[in-house]
């Protein structure tokens, strides 16, 4: 049997035992759709972020940072070493890589990908006077944060989870917006992981799956 197929097997049958099934069924409501995420074959990531291997050290995240000939720098969750693998570390990233470009006397500056550490450098640049071209291959700007309408609401296909609130940017962003928190009860680093989700979603009546 191939594997994908199998995976999904068995964590739809787990979801069975946990999701409200037969209290939706009483009230005659129906399960509007679902929506299977595969980040692993995203052509333009092939994951959902990075890890730090068996063999590898956290010190080769900050190697992945160093610029050359102080022209191309590089920013991504993936290169920065205290919060890598989460969205405020690609926010952070962003931002250390552009306030480096802004010691220099550069006024043009090309961003290849629209997703969370371009755009932050993108707006902090243009923010202080330097011109800026961003340059995305997908047709939509966010790369690993997606919200999709598909189902008719927003739904967070990507970056749906925050991890680590104290002193987390994300956190207070979120909280400005219309949505509200799911504490797991997860920890990361000691520091509580909840999940946002848009106040449509949870609104009565609505009911989605999301794998």
């Amino acid at each position: 049997m191939n594997r994908r197929l199998l995976l999904h097997g068995v964590t739809s049958g787990l979801l069975l035992n946990f999701l409200p099934w037969q209290s939706f069924q009483a009230k005659k409501q129906k399960l509007l759709g679902y929506i299977r995420t595969n980040w692993s074959r995203d052509p333009y990531t092939y994951g959902s972020y990075s890890h730090i291997p068996k063999g590898a050290s956290r010190s080769d995240i900050g190697a992945l940072e160093q610029p050359i000939d102080k022209k191309i720098f590089f920013a991504g969750e993936a290169t920065f070493p205290k919060h890598n693998s989460t969205v405020h570390a690609a926010y952070e990233s962003g931002l250390r890589a552009a306030n480096s470009i802004l010691q220099g006397s550069a006024d043009r500056i090309a961003i290849i990908g629209a997703g969370m550490s371009g755009l932050a450098s993108a707006h902090k640049l243009s923010t202080n006077g330097r011109e800026v071209t961003v340059f995305e291959a997908r047709d939509r700007i966010g790369g690993r944060i997606w919200t999709d309408d598909r189902l008719g609401v927003p739904l967070e296909l990507g970056a749906s989870w925050i991890h680590g609130i104290n002193g987390n940017r994300t956190k207070k962003t979120v909280e400005n917006r219309d949505s509200f928190y799911l504490d797991t009860g997860l920890t990361n680093t000691g520091c509580t992981a909840q999940l946002t989700i848009p106040s449509a979603v949870n609104a009565p009546g609505n009911f989605f799956l999301i794998i």
